[in-house]
């Protein structure tokens, strides 16, 4: 009887500890999948803060063009009498029927 319950406790202590390693592993598994994917998701919010810079920074680079092309034609055409036309669509007419 007494080897029996040797026998017994050794069992339920091999499943005691075998339990508190493997949850243990897993709650640690669990904590460093959760940390990764909050550095990746603060890493994601970074480049999308620094793309919206870029982007604004590009459009307001367009628009500083946009008013140097438009004061350089002022003065051309104060200055030179430069001219500058409207753009005229391209309109090409099939007639089939003639």
């Amino acid at each position: 009887m007494n080897k029996r319950i040797v026998k017994n406790n050794i069992k339920s202590t091999l499943f005691f500890s075998c339990s508190v390693i493997f949850s243990t592993v897993f709650f640690v598994g669990y904590l460093a999948l959760k940390n990764e994917c909050w550095d990746i998701e603060n890493e994601v919010a970074s480049l999308q803060k620094s793309k919206n810079q870029y982007q604004n920074k590009i459009k307001s680079l367009k628009r500083q063009r946009d008013l140097l092309i438009r004061s350089a034609e002022h003065i051309a055409i104060q200055d030179y009498g430069f001219i500058v036309p409207d753009p005229e669509p391209l309109v090409i007419i099939m007639d089939d029927e003639k």
